[in-house]
């Protein structure tokens, strides 16, 4: 299911978590079924 526009949203996701989730970044890729 991952294409490449997937790959760039979940991308910009990660650098918006970083900044707004910052402790909740595993659980916030877990929502994307990354880990």
């Amino acid at each position: 299911m991952s294409s490449r526009a997937e790959l760039t949203f979940i991308t910009n996701a990660m650098k918006e978590s970083t900044s707004m989730y910052n402790g909740n970044y595993s659980e916030h890729l877990r929502n994307y079924g990354v880990l």
